[in-house]
């Protein structure tokens, strides 16, 4: 989850390796151990080709940015939620002490478990890598999320999980061979949100 983070945030080329380290494992990447050592010291040489990480503040909204999107009927720009269906309805808890659970009024969920598959090792260390694109696609289609035609919104409880589907935006954009629809990460996301003493609440109840 945090490697998606890292790239929503400060794009340089972005690369994401796809299940992790267990994942590379089990393709047979060589692994070492010992002392952690930096590139330089290592002898690696970072092409200047890769770039230098720059923050996108155009990746990023904030509170005032999904109250506007409440306000107005979420006419211009469309909020999905990452959390759990039972988190997103209001059915159940929040991890959080104290937050309520539910939805920003007029948002759509798309669970990012949903947007996962589940593998192992050969030694049965567990990892999760991104379902293939056309499934991606396929639960954008069911939540509705394909047809809104306006840049998305993406929220969760912290902000982290939330670039999964930023993740799976990108890569349903460069299966189809069109640019991605505009998109940012709700920073505060649902921790922020439903703290807030003015901000309205929805639930499927």
């Amino acid at each position: 989850f945090v490697q998606p983070r890292i790239n929503d945030t400060m794009p340089i080329t972005p690369v994401v390796l796809d299940g992790g380290l267990n994942a590379w494992i089990a393709s047979g990447g060589e692994v070492e151990s010992g002392e952690r050592l930096a590139a330089v010291e290592k002898g690696v040489r970072i092409a200047e080709s890769a770039g230098v990480a720059t923050y996108d503040a155009s990746r990023i909204s904030n509170f005032d940015d999904v109250r506007r999107a409440v306000d107005d009927g979420q006419a211009n720009v469309q909020v999905v939620d990452a959390r759990t269906a039972g988190r997103f309805g209001g059915t159940e808890p929040e991890p959080r002490p104290g937050l309520p659970s539910g939805h920003a009024p007029g948002s759509l969920n798309v669970p990012f478990s949903s947007l996962l598959v589940s593998a192992e090792t050969p030694d049965g260390d567990k990892y999760t890598t991104m379902a293939p694109v056309e499934d991606l696609k396929a639960r954008f289609d069911a939540a509705g999320v394909s047809k809104v035609g306006k840049p998305l919104v993406f929220s969760c409880g912290t902000g982290v999980t939330a670039c999964t589907l930023a993740l799976a935006t990108e890569l349903v954009a460069a299966e189809s061979g069109m640019p991605a629809v505009p998109w940012s990460v709700y920073d505060g996301s649902w921790s922020e949100y439903a703290s807030m003493p003015d901000a309205p609440i929805a639930t499927t109840e």
